[in-house]
């Protein structure tokens, strides 16, 4: 079975922990990423990622690997941006047909949304089985993502 961690990070929250469980369970790593970077300040991010997640706009992706579709497994890490994923997986998913691939979900919040957005994923991804939800650790490690993310990844 091939596997890989999908994961969009904007703050490397995210990519942190891509890494770790691609490194622990030996899947394939892929970071998506947007034609059009995101503004440099916090609160321009904020509106314009906001914005994006709100309207469910679908940004341009750049450098997307064709092999994509040969996952038996997708393990897929977001943050969470007004309450749903990062606009980036709509386009991909919109793109390719992933959505009934992704078994796993991890994602990052700093406003605590995250069983909201796992609650919408979980709506069009039948074979999703196991989540955890993250606290923003752009300040530092969280001590209480520990043990979470240590059961998460013992589970895939």
């Amino acid at each position: 079975m091939s596997r890989a961690v999908i994961y969009y990070s904007l703050t490397g929250n995210t990519e942190k922990t891509a890494k770790l469980i691609a490194e622990k369970t030996g899947a394939d790593l892929i970071r998506i990423d947007t034609v059009k970077p995101m503004p440099k300040g916090f609160k321009s991010q904020i509106m314009y990622g906001g914005m994006l997640a709100t309207f469910g706009m679908k940004p341009e992706l750049k450098d997307v690997p064709e092999k994509l579709g040969q996952y038996d497994d997708i393990i897929m890490g977001t943050p969470v941006w007004a309450g749903t994923f990062a606009p980036a997986f709509k386009t991909l998913f919109a793109r390719y047909p992933l959505a009934d691939k992704v078994t796993a979900v991890f994602t990052y919040s700093g406003s605590g949304d995250n069983s909201k957005c796992i609650a919408r994923l979980s709506k069009f991804m039948p074979r999703l089985k196991d989540s955890v939800s993250l606290f923003d650790e752009s300040k530092g490690p969280r001590e209480e993502n520990k043990a979470p993310l240590e059961d998460f990844i013992s589970k895939l």
